[in-house]
């Protein structure tokens, strides 16, 4: 494809492969196929719990645009395998374990696609224990601690873990408005923030999670509040029956009393999913504000595009819009890399729009075109990418991890295609312009 062939057609044709592709690839029994190697015609071996639960999180998104009852029920299937085969109950705790690992960001992306899905209440059991699970791995200075098991494990899931958990918490503060967890929420934002600053830490892989994180929260905090709730999610039976300042009834499916959640015995205060009394109120009042929340955005990525977008200094034309950098060891490139700074930058592109800030809007435009034409150049679509495939429809649709390699990872097709079908809803036909 040139450079500035890419159009809303094109696009539009792109996501609907990924699309089927997605789908030639959930089983019958729900399982989602982890990596397909298109020269072997064969599934490759390896798991990862995270990047599993943000393909459910994908499928997840398909089904809502299309809104099939068929495709619910196959998305509900595929949850239903996730937790039969990786989901453990330890007491109170629940946990998402693959091998001997438990990563915060396994459960956060697992908790976020339980509340997504319409049939929500099906497996409340799990989504509470998740959610005290996480709430678990919290510490009163904002930061998580990582992996439940190995506990003290270190690496640089920093980048990755607390943006997944801050976009889940941020959901969950959208429906219940808990100010315990806004407090929360809002030290973690402000630890994590200095910590991405440290130039001995800061990483392009931080920026989508928080971005995606603090458009949410930033939207939230300018909403009216919605009818009150629990704080599991569940609404009174009628208007009137939770008004404000009042604590809401306990839902009759509750988890039982316990230590980390639950109600307590009768007479004592209802306990949300996490642990804290309903209503808590902390003893001061959130200072997080939306201005500074947009500010934080723009910041982290006009920085990523500064260090990771590439187009002039391209040494091949095929490089042309992907996320990469040779001056610093930030990784290989990799098409779920582009894919999830789309994600992000797709958000921040929206939040530039309703703020009116054209120069923002301008230079996000340009780079999400251009990261387009960089991961059209990364898909089977045609007899010319496919000319030694055998098996063609299990790799049509699929993206290349990159220009030199050519499987197929589920993340290189999920991240791409969150990232294509925000950008559908929100640029206009004359948007996809790469100049």
């Amino acid at each position: 494809m040139p450079p500035g062939a890419v159009s809303q057609a094109a696009t539009e044709e792109s996501a609907a492969l990924m699309r089927d592709w997605m789908l030639h690839h959930l089983h019958e029994d729900g399982r989602m196929s982890y990596l397909w190697l298109p020269s072997l015609d064969v599934e490759g071996d390896g798991n990862n719990m995270i990047r599993q639960w943000m393909a459910t999180n994908a499928l997840i998104e398909i089904a809502q645009r299309e809104d099939d009852p068929e495709l619910w029920a196959r998305v509900a299937q595929n949850i239903d395998y996730n937790l039969e085969h990786f989901y453990r109950q330890e007491g109170e705790l629940g946990i998402i374990q693959y091998a001997s690992t438990v990563k915060l960001g396994a459960m956060s992306l697992a908790a976020l696609a339980i509340i997504n899905h319409p049939e929500r209440a099906r497996w409340q059991t799990q989504e509470h224990a998740l959610r005290r699970t996480i709430a678990s791995l919290w510490s009163e200075s904002g930061e998580f601690t990582l992996y439940y098991r190995p506990r003290h494990k270190r690496d640089n899931a920093a980048n990755f873990y607390p943006g997944e958990t801050l976009l889940l918490w941020s959901q969950l503060y959208a429906e219940t408005r808990d100010p315990e967890l806004l407090r929360r929420y809002e030290a973690s934002y402000r630890f994590y923030r200095t910590w991405h600053l440290d130039p001995a830490n800061r990483r392009p892989a931080f920026v989508p999670w928080h971005s995606r994180a603090s458009v949410a929260m930033w939207r939230v905090l300018g909403e009216e509040a919605p009818t009150p709730t629990d704080a599991t999610g569940e609404t009174g039976e009628g208007e009137g029956e939770a008004g404000e300042g009042q604590t809401p009834p306990p839902t009759p499916d509750a988890p039982e009393a316990g230590p980390a959640g639950g109600p307590e015995a009768e007479g004592k205060a209802e306990r949300t999913p996490e642990g804290w009394p309903v209503g808590t109120a902390p003893e001061s009042p959130s200072g997080l504000t939306r201005a500074e929340l947009a500010e934080w955005v723009f910041t982290i990525n006009d920085w990523l595009i500064d260090e990771m977008a590439v187009w002039d200094e391209a040494l091949y034309d095929d490089e042309k819009g992907r996320f990469y950098t040779r001056k610093k060891n930030y990784g290989i490139p990799h098409a779920s890399a582009t894919g999830v700074f789309m994600e992000g930058l797709v958000d921040a592109y929206v939040l530039a729009g309703e703020l009116g800030d054209q120069l923002h809007a301008e230079r996000y435009r340009r780079t999400l075109a251009r990261a387009l034409r960089s991961v059209m150049q990364l898909q089977y679509v045609d007899e010319v990418d496919l000319y030694y495939v055998v098996d063609r429809e299990a790799a049509r649709g699929g993206l290349r991890t990159s220009i030199f390699h050519n499987d197929i990872r589920v993340d290189n097709v999920q991240h791409v295609l969150m990232g294509v079908l925000d950008l559908l809803e929100v640029f206009g036909p004359d948007d996809y312009s790469t100049q």
